[in-house]
């Protein structure tokens, strides 16, 4: 399920206006098992979708985006940017370790010195 989604966000005295779309799925149930061809055919279906993306940059590391580049590896290419939480010791993929990192909130407010 999809839809539209607007976001108002405060730091400090700014506030600012992010549209996006929010995405709801279970990624458990989606990819429980990657034995299951329809797991691999979603894996594969996301990763064209997002290849064509500019600009792309993913949040945090984990099995999910180890399943994702496990199953499409040349998507590692596409991405631009690893958004994580400051202290996040999840050990990253190894096709993204060079890939710039920024938190959050620098990504929604990049003038705000986090």
């Amino acid at each position: 399920m999809t839809s539209q989604v607007i976001f108002h966000l405060k730091d400090r005295a700014e506030i600012r206006r992010v549209e996006a779309t929010r995405v709801q799925f279970s990624a458990h149930q989606c990819f429980s098992s990657l034995d299951d061809s329809n797991a691999v055919a979603c894996l594969q279906t996301l990763d064209a979708h997002l290849s064509a993306l500019a600009g792309l940059a993913v949040y945090g590391a984990g099995p999910m985006l180890d399943a994702l580049l496990g199953q499409c590896p040349a998507l590692a290419g596409s991405i631009r940017t690893l958004i994580r939480d400051a202290g996040d010791k999840t050990p990253l993929p190894a096709a993204l370790t060079a890939l710039p990192q920024v938190a959050p909130a620098d990504v929604l407010f990049p003038n705000s010195g986090s």
